[in-house]
């Protein structure tokens, strides 16, 4: 669990199995709003209804209420980016911008986390090939060397 900054607003992201988990108790705080009144209304259980539908994951794994304080990792846990987006729309439009860009940079992140085994072994493989080069060319002026003291010889 690492605390994120967002407009002066504090609160709890958790990275697991490539996925990014929001603390919406912590996000509301700061805004006077409960996340239970969010998942109360209508559009909100249609919303999560549907994204259970074509994400494949259950309700109870989309949202998690756990114990404990909210700093501490207690508190309404969003397993999936979309609904922490959705959920700082309702708490307040500037604040959703800024999430919106937070959740772009931590998707990003972990792109290239998941990508970096074959990225390094890309770097790895071009390291070679200049050390190669690096040594060819080396090799090539020696040799250019002792041919010419060769003929003079």
């Amino acid at each position: 669990m690492q605390m994120v900054v967002v407009n002066d607003k504090r609160f709890a992201v958790e990275e697991r199995n490539g996925n990014i988990s929001f603390n919406l108790t912590m996000m509301a705080k700061p805004f006077g709003k409960r996340p239970v009144d969010w998942l109360k209304s209508q559009s909100t259980v249609e919303y999560l209804r549907i994204l259970s539908n074509v994400s494949g994951i259950t309700f109870a794994d989309l949202v998690q209420v756990r114990e404990g304080a909210p700093h501490l990792g207690g508190g309404t846990w969003a397993n999936d980016y979309r609904i922490a987006v959705r959920f700082a729309q309702w708490l307040d439009m500037g604040f959703a911008i800024a999430v919106d860009d937070l959740v772009y940079k931590l998707l990003s992140r972990l792109w290239w986390w998941s990508r970096r085994p074959v990225m390094l072994r890309s770097l790895e493989l071009f390291g070679r090939l200049r050390i190669l080069s690096a040594v060819s060319l080396r090799w090539l002026a020696f040799w250019g060397l002792e041919r010419a003291r060769l003929a003079k010889w």
